[in-house]
């Protein structure tokens, strides 16, 4: 939970002896930066459950159309593209933000997200999104050819 870590005293944390050190041989800010990083993560898991309490009334098109919306079109959310929709939105967001969401949702670790750990991270079934969107493409495909008869 704390590596990569971007703060320094979490990061690189030399054993030398140091007076600031306390008993257990760490800085002694250590333990409280630890704190607050465990406090913002059930703050987090709590909002999370939250959420997809709410996302349970959502229907799978409105998820593959949000997806759609911040790919812009893509097959992959890439990082421009989640700087983009954060910063649309109004959020400013700083690299250890796109980091920690990076961490949270990129599980293949291609520093993009797939459509797959998109619904995962929010709970959804990704075989549903998946069906839908192909339904969804089936009928444009349709349209396509009725205008061209």
């Amino acid at each position: 939970m704390f590596l990569p870590a971007s703060d320094y005293n979490l990061r690189s944390n030399e054993f030398s002896p140091d007076p600031r050190m306390g008993s257990a041989g760490v800085p002694t800010s250590v333990p409280a930066m630890a704190a607050r990083i465990l406090d913002r993560e059930l703050a987090f898991i709590s909002r999370r459950r939250d959420c997809r309490s709410a996302l349970a009334s959502v229907s799978a098109s409105d998820i593959n159309r949000a997806y759609s919306e911040i790919a812009r079109g893509r097959q992959d959310i890439a990082m421009p593209d989640l700087i983009w929709f954060l910063d649309t939105n109004g959020f400013q967001p700083k690299t250890e933000d796109l980091e920690a969401i990076l961490r949270r949702c990129d599980h293949d670790a291609d520093r993009m997200i797939s459509l797959e750990e998109f619904a995962e991270t929010l709970g959804y079934s990704f075989e549903s999104l998946r069906q839908e969107r192909g339904a969804a493409y089936e009928s444009i495909r349709i349209e396509r050819e009725m205008k061209l008869e």
